[in-house]
Protein backbone atom coordinates (compact mmCIF):
# COMPACT_ATOMS: atom_id res chain seq x y z
CA UNK A 1 0.00 0.00 0.00
CA UNK A 2 3.09 2.43 1.20
CA UNK A 3 4.45 1.46 -2.06
CA UNK A 4 1.23 2.57 -4.59
CA UNK A 5 1.34 5.74 -2.27
CA UNK A 6 4.79 6.82 -2.84
CA UNK A 7 4.33 6.20 -7.13
CA UNK A 8 1.24 8.29 -6.98
CA UNK A 9 2.98 11.11 -5.23
CA UNK A 10 5.42 10.70 -7.40
CA UNK A 11 3.74 10.80 -10.50
CA UNK A 12 1.52 13.65 -8.99
CA UNK A 13 4.48 15.34 -8.73
CA UNK A 14 5.50 15.19 -12.09
CA UNK A 15 2.65 15.74 -13.68
CA UNK A 16 2.46 19.33 -11.59
CA UNK A 17 6.13 20.12 -12.48
CA UNK A 18 5.98 19.76 -16.50
CA UNK A 19 2.60 21.86 -16.31
CA UNK A 20 4.60 24.65 -14.20
CA UNK A 21 6.92 23.97 -16.97
CA UNK A 22 4.47 24.62 -19.59
CA UNK A 23 2.49 27.47 -18.03
CA UNK A 24 6.21 28.96 -17.60
CA UNK A 25 7.08 29.02 -21.22
CA UNK A 26 3.85 30.19 -22.43
CA UNK A 27 3.81 33.31 -19.93
CA UNK A 28 7.34 34.14 -21.16
CA UNK A 29 6.26 33.78 -25.20
CA UNK A 30 3.13 36.23 -23.98
CA UNK A 31 5.79 38.58 -22.47
CA UNK A 32 8.03 38.62 -25.50
CA UNK A 33 8.21 41.82 -27.08
CA UNK A 34 5.89 42.37 -30.28
CA UNK A 35 7.64 44.84 -32.95
CA UNK A 36 5.66 47.54 -34.10
CA UNK A 37 4.70 47.60 -37.62
CA UNK A 38 4.93 51.04 -39.60
CA UNK A 39 1.53 51.98 -38.41
CA UNK A 40 2.01 51.81 -35.19
CA UNK A 41 5.07 54.00 -35.50
CA UNK A 42 2.88 56.95 -36.66
CA UNK A 43 1.99 58.67 -33.26
CA UNK A 44 1.29 62.09 -34.16
CA UNK A 45 -1.46 63.26 -36.37
CA UNK A 46 -1.91 67.21 -34.80
CA UNK A 47 -1.40 70.25 -37.12
CA UNK A 48 1.54 71.94 -36.60
CA UNK A 49 2.52 75.62 -37.12
CA UNK A 50 5.19 77.59 -37.91
CA UNK A 51 5.51 80.12 -34.62
CA UNK A 52 7.07 82.68 -35.96
CA UNK A 53 6.86 82.73 -39.86
CA UNK A 54 8.74 85.21 -40.30
CA UNK A 55 12.19 83.46 -38.57
CA UNK A 56 11.06 80.04 -38.69
CA UNK A 57 13.28 77.19 -36.81
CA UNK A 58 15.48 75.00 -38.25
CA UNK A 59 12.85 72.29 -36.74
CA UNK A 60 9.82 73.86 -38.29
CA UNK A 61 11.88 74.25 -41.79
CA UNK A 62 12.69 70.47 -41.76
CA UNK A 63 8.91 69.51 -42.20
CA UNK A 64 7.64 72.18 -43.88
CA UNK A 65 6.89 70.87 -47.46
CA UNK A 66 7.91 73.23 -50.56
CA UNK A 67 5.84 74.00 -54.10
CA UNK A 68 8.00 74.31 -56.74
CA UNK A 69 5.88 74.80 -59.83
CA UNK A 70 7.49 73.59 -63.16
CA UNK A 71 6.64 73.75 -66.56
CA UNK A 72 3.49 73.12 -68.59
CA UNK A 73 3.96 70.67 -70.95
CA UNK A 74 1.30 70.67 -74.31
CA UNK A 75 -1.58 69.05 -72.95
CA UNK A 76 -2.00 72.02 -70.46
CA UNK A 77 -0.13 69.91 -67.43
CA UNK A 78 1.92 71.03 -65.18
CA UNK A 79 4.49 69.46 -63.11
CA UNK A 80 4.47 70.57 -59.09
CA UNK A 81 7.50 69.34 -57.25
CA UNK A 82 7.24 68.43 -53.16
CA UNK A 83 9.50 68.11 -50.93
CA UNK A 84 9.71 68.33 -47.51
CA UNK A 85 12.10 70.54 -45.97
CA UNK A 86 13.52 73.96 -46.68
CA UNK A 87 16.60 75.82 -47.13
CA UNK A 88 18.50 72.67 -47.70
CA UNK A 89 17.05 71.44 -44.54
CA UNK A 90 15.85 67.52 -45.82
CA UNK A 91 13.90 65.24 -43.23
CA UNK A 92 15.24 62.17 -42.16
CA UNK A 93 13.99 58.84 -43.64
CA UNK A 94 14.95 56.46 -41.01
CA UNK A 95 13.12 53.38 -39.84
CA UNK A 96 11.75 55.07 -36.78
CA UNK A 97 11.33 58.83 -37.83
CA UNK A 98 10.09 59.57 -41.77
CA UNK A 99 7.24 61.77 -43.79
CA UNK A 100 4.77 59.14 -44.34
CA UNK A 101 2.48 61.10 -46.96
CA UNK A 102 2.42 63.86 -48.69
CA UNK A 103 -0.58 65.60 -50.39
CA UNK A 104 -1.20 68.58 -52.87
CA UNK A 105 -4.47 70.54 -52.89
CA UNK A 106 -5.43 72.85 -55.66
CA UNK A 107 -7.63 75.67 -53.93
CA UNK A 108 -8.84 72.97 -51.27
CA UNK A 109 -9.66 70.18 -53.66
CA UNK A 110 -7.36 67.25 -52.94
CA UNK A 111 -4.98 66.39 -56.07
CA UNK A 112 -2.81 63.70 -54.88
CA UNK A 113 -1.85 61.83 -51.94
CA UNK A 114 1.18 59.71 -51.93
CA UNK A 115 1.87 57.36 -49.23
CA UNK A 116 5.49 56.81 -48.28
CA UNK A 117 7.55 53.86 -46.73
CA UNK A 118 10.23 54.44 -44.29
CA UNK A 119 13.74 54.40 -44.81
CA UNK A 120 13.43 53.39 -48.75
CA UNK A 121 11.65 56.45 -50.03
CA UNK A 122 12.30 60.45 -49.08
CA UNK A 123 9.72 63.15 -48.06
CA UNK A 124 9.47 63.97 -51.96
CA UNK A 125 6.52 63.29 -54.46
CA UNK A 126 5.06 65.57 -57.67
CA UNK A 127 1.89 65.86 -59.59
CA UNK A 128 1.12 66.77 -63.13
CA UNK A 129 -1.68 69.32 -62.78
CA UNK A 130 -3.94 71.23 -64.71
CA UNK A 131 -3.76 74.90 -63.36
CA UNK A 132 -5.87 76.82 -64.86
CA UNK A 133 -7.99 79.15 -62.59
CA UNK A 134 -6.38 77.95 -60.08
CA UNK A 135 -5.08 80.50 -57.09
CA UNK A 136 -3.35 78.34 -54.51
CA UNK A 137 -1.74 75.24 -54.06
CA UNK A 138 -1.43 74.32 -50.53
CA UNK A 139 0.53 70.42 -49.39
CA UNK A 140 0.33 69.02 -46.58
CA UNK A 141 3.20 66.21 -45.06
CA UNK A 142 2.96 64.22 -42.14
CA UNK A 143 5.69 63.63 -40.38
CA UNK A 144 4.96 59.98 -38.23
CA UNK A 145 6.39 61.42 -34.66
CA UNK A 146 6.04 65.67 -35.45
CA UNK A 147 2.44 65.84 -36.79
CA UNK A 148 1.32 67.17 -40.07
CA UNK A 149 2.81 70.50 -41.58
CA UNK A 150 1.20 72.77 -43.83
CA UNK A 151 2.13 74.81 -46.56
CA UNK A 152 0.69 76.82 -49.38
CA UNK A 153 1.43 79.38 -52.67
CA UNK A 154 -0.13 81.86 -54.80
CA UNK A 155 -0.28 80.36 -58.17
Amino acid sequence: MNRRNVLKVAGLSMATAVVGLQAKEEVAVKEAPIAKTQADKIVNRMEMKVENPKKPTDFELKHLPKITIKEKDAKGYTMVEITVGQNDIIHPSTMDHWIDYIELYADDKLIGKNILEAEVSRGATAFSVKLDGVKTLKSTAGCNLHGVWIDSINV
